[in-house]
């Protein structure tokens, strides 16, 4: 079985999920994982999906010609190699901040995290706000 990764990004309207999920279900395809967000009225749906290896990347990518020009889509396959390891979700920690947004709130808050967690966040702020600093110059 191939594995593939699935973008598709276009204006958020009914019935997308629906038929992207659709296709994939017509094809025989198998959904392993999958997120969606809307950003701004932009919706965006990213499926990771397991295929006959008969069925190819190109015959997936044509089935979705209809989907594309019904809701303006843009959708794009990647194929994922056979070595990709899964993450372990019960590792992953996911930190969510509300409220204004004031120097060195976020980091303040990184104590309650395990060392290991801890020092990865710091990573990651420092990465952001390197990228920040870089947009801003």
């Amino acid at each position: 079985m191939a594995r593939y990764s699935l973008h598709a990004i276009g204006s958020d309207r009914p019935g997308i999920v629906a038929r992207v999920t659709g296709v994939l279900a017509e094809l025989g395809c198998n959904l392993e994982d999958s997120r969606m967000s809307i950003l701004y009225g932009q919706f965006a749906i990213t499926l990771i999906v397991e295929a006959d290896d008969a069925l190819g990347l190109h015959a997936i990518d044509e089935a979705f010609a209809l989907v594309r020009s019904e809701f303006s889509l843009t959708v794009v396959l990647h194929p994922l190699p056979e070595t990709l390891v899964p993450m372990v979700v019960a590792e992953n920690v996911m930190v969510s901040v509300h409220g204004a947004d004031r120097p060195g709130e976020r980091a303040a808050g990184l104590w309650h995290l395990p060392d290991r967690q801890r020092s990865q966040a710091r990573r990651d702020l420092g990465s952001v706000q390197a990228r920040k600093r870089t947009a801003a110059s």
